[in-house]
């Protein structure tokens, strides 16, 4: 619980410093084009191929400072790939335990996952494939569809598993309950900021169109 509790500060955190570094050069940019910072780059692809690729190349060194980005870039993507592939597999896994948990048949879920993961990505590389990308990103990787999951999760887990079952269940791997406070949010304080966010975020897509 402790350990949870520091990760969700220690990534707040790093959001916070990331902010800066990306907000100060995206202004330096704003100010060298005598623009607006929106109108220097858009969150997506732009932003990271195209626009901080732009303002790296204007820092002393741009060359290590560039290799540094791209590395940067291709380690936050394999992190990201650990996560969800995890949650897949585990979830996979534990529906029949009996069979997936015996000799290598994990490995080979996993292994199966990863190359149905990499033709499906191969897709994104062709001619078409930013169109392709930029629809899976606004359609299944961000916005809206974050904020349903992210509700339907709070709804299982708090009022149909139950959250009285849920906190037992985490009394038995750390021997302890955590603060009721957790418990309400998760029952009443997510899903309704969840949906009232949803609900804007529909409401200005709508406008936008």
């Amino acid at each position: 619980f402790r350990d949870c509790v520091y990760l969700c500060l220690l990534n707040s955190g790093t959001s916070f410093v990331a902010g800066f570094a990306i907000f100060s050069a995206l202004g330096f940019m704003a100010y060298e084009q005598n623009t607006d910072i929106s109108k220097v780059a858009e969150s997506g692809p732009g932003l990271a191929f195209i626009a901080y690729p732009r303002a790296v190349a204007m820092m002393p060194f741009p060359q290590l400072w560039a290799i540094l980005f791209f590395v940067m870039i291709i380690l936050l993507g394999l992190d990201s790939e650990f996560v969800g592939l995890e949650a897949i597999v585990t979830a996979i896994s534990d529906t029949n335990p009996s069979f997936f948990h015996v000799g290598h048949r994990r490995k080979l879920l996993l292994l199966a996952i990863s190359v149905f993961s990499f033709f499906v990505g191969l897709v994104m590389i062709t001619e078409g494939g930013l169109y392709i990308f930029q629809i899976f990103d606004y359609y299944a990787c961000s916005g809206m569809t974050l904020l349903l999951f992210a509700s339907l999760q709070s709804f299982c887990i708090g009022w149909i598993y139950g959250a009285d079952r849920f906190y037992e269940n985490i009394e038995d791997m750390i021997g302890y309950k955590p603060t009721s406070l957790i418990k309400y949010c998760l029952k009443y304080v997510t899903p309704v900021i969840c949906m009232v966010s949803q609900l804007k975020f529909t409401h200005s897509n709508d406008t936008v169109c």
